[in-house]
């Protein structure tokens, strides 16, 4: 898990890197730097209590930058929806890519250390339950609006030149003060999620890795985890490929084997050799198709990734003793 959330922050790093040189003008390397320091300072200072208080800031600052953005495009220059052509799949999307960014991508969020972090520093349980019901419909709230951002941009007519729809908005089309808002937005999307991969990384190092309980080398792994995400970030230049190549390996080894081992709690359990089979085999094929294999073969390794990992936990499992 370490090396999946290290090779998460270096997205993040790098993510963050490219807002910081649009507004400050500042090269890639020293934006990451820059980044990169910010982020560990305030989360080694701070810790999740500061990780916590600043979610709420930095989820506001990005909800009104992207309603702003919604309702400049719509009230602006409304369109008709027989000006799309929406299509689920064409000849360079299909089936199989849509399985795959869901199992994949989606995935990664059915065990996920981060989202387990936020949920259990929650006062109470029925705190914990009422935060994880209005996140999961805020995020249908605002799926839907940045759809529709996309949506715009497509039915528009623009020629966007092979960029990214919403930075081409950004850089052309806003007004200065919503381009502003919405880097500062997404900017804050990108700080919330990096200070949690860093602190989830360093605590996975220090207490299950380490069986440790070190509060000075829990930020001691934060500033060397972000040391080696940062040199990662400079050398890289495609946020998405990094993370897909991330999430790969750790939804194809880890998440089916865990999943399986937390389903069944309680009344049978996963053999420790099994598990740690299961995890090496599934995280061997996923990380082995990402970084040495491409298109469809990537994909199908992805998924044998899973089904291996899924097979070996599953033949582990064994009835709880009872005493």
């Amino acid at each position: 898990m370490v090396i999946t959330w290290t090779g998460i922050a270096a997205g993040q790093f790098l993510a963050a890197s490219k807002i910081v040189a649009s507004i400050t003008g500042i090269p890639h390397q020293w934006a990451v730097i820059a980044s990169a320091s910010f982020l560990v300072i305030y989360t080694v200072i701070g810790g999740q209590k500061s990780i916590l208080r600043t979610d709420l800031f930095q989820f506001g600052l990005l909800a009104i930058a992207i309603l702003a953005a919604v309702a400049w495009l719509f009230g602006t220059t409304p369109f008709s929806l027989k000006a799309l052509d929406i299509r689920l799949f064409s000849p360079t999307f299909g089936a199989l890519d849509l399985l795959y960014y869901l199992v994949v991508v989606a995935g990664s969020y059915l065990i996920c250390p981060m989202m387990f972090g936020r949920i259990l520093s929650s006062d109470s349980p029925a705190s914990a339950r009422k935060a994880s019901f209005t996140s999961a419909l805020g995020m249908l709230i605002f799926a839907f609006a940045i759809t529709s951002i996309g949506l715009w941009a497509k039915a528009s007519g623009i020629d966007f030149k092979g960029s990214d729809p919403l930075n081409a908005l950004i850089g052309s089309v806003f007004p200065a003060w919503l381009s502003f808002l919405m880097l500062f937005g997404i900017l804050a999307a990108i700080l919330s999620t990096a200070d949690t991969v860093l602190l989830t990384a360093a605590g996975i190092l220090e207490h299950d890795v380490l069986d440790g309980d070190s509060i000075h080398r829990t930020q001691f792994w934060v500033g060397l985890i972000a040391i080696v995400a940062s040199a990662i970030a400079l050398f890289e230049t495609d946020i998405v490929d990094l993370l897909l190549k991330t999430y790969q390996g750790y939804t194809s080894g880890i998440v089916p084997a865990l999943f399986i081992a937390l389903a069944a709690s309680g009344s049978r359990k996963v053999k420790s050799g099994y598990l740690f089979a299961a995890i090496t085999l599934g995280y061997a094929l996923g990380t082995g198709g990402s970084l040495f294999a491409t298109g469809t073969s990537q994909k199908l390794m992805a998924f044998a990734g899973i089904l291996a990992s899924s097979l070996i936990a599953l033949a582990g499992l064994r009835p709880e003793r009872k005493i």
